[in-house]
């Protein structure tokens, strides 16, 4: 864009950041996102900083995510909170992920996610007692967690799935050719003597 005389606008930085995070280049989308206002004059909004604290906390970068999130000009955001506490289950940070967690359930105290979140957490460290604790701060809510489900298209036509839900019309079907695949993929990685 440079060579050419093209100015970036704000939408080419969510996308300069989004591929920086895709592609883990974390000091690259520093450098993206700091060129904005001192290169650019685009103030940064709320998508640049939910990019950019996104991929600091992938990147197991808490504190300076944590450091950005200070500097976030709107109100704490859920999206960019739930991101912040994915970031600690993978990089094993309980304590900040804890602190990240209690911000999550005072902005989203009628949501069954802050809980089971923080559930993960524990899980990933082993810390059983904490994943019972989450379930009964979540059960002591009143809240009820709805179960999983996906929306699969089949020549036109959307199918709905539910977490451990056998109603469909065709479960026996479904189910013998997913022991089928499985069958498959398990022979594909046994080497044949």
């Amino acid at each position: 864009m440079k060579t050419v005389g093209v100015k970036p606008d704000s939408v080419t930085f969510v996308g300069l950041l989004t591929a920086s995070n895709h592609a883990g280049l974390v000091d690259e989308g520093l450098v993206y996102f700091n060129s904005m206002e001192r290169t650019y004059g685009i103030s940064p909004e709320i998508e640049h900083f939910s990019c950019l604290i996104d991929l600091l906390g992938r990147a197991g970068r808490l504190n300076e995510a944590e450091e950005y999130m200070k500097k976030f000009p709107f109100a704490h955001d859920t999206v960019v909170l739930g991101s912040l506490l994915s970031a600690c289950r993978l990089h094993g940070d309980v304590d900040t992920g804890k602190r990240f967690a209690r911000q999550l359930l005072k902005l989203q105290p009628v949501t069954t996610s802050p809980y089971v979140l923080l559930s993960n957490l524990y899980a990933s460290d082993e810390m059983w007692d904490g994943v019972v604790e989450a379930w009964k701060l979540l059960k002591g809510s009143g809240l009820k967690k709805e179960p999983g489900h996906s929306l699969i298209e089949v020549k036109g036509t959307f199918e709905k799935f539910t977490v451990v839900d056998f109603s469909h019309s065709r479960t026996e079907e479904i189910m013998d050719i997913l022991k089928t695949l499985s069958w498959e993929a398990i022979e594909s990685l046994v080497p044949v003597i």
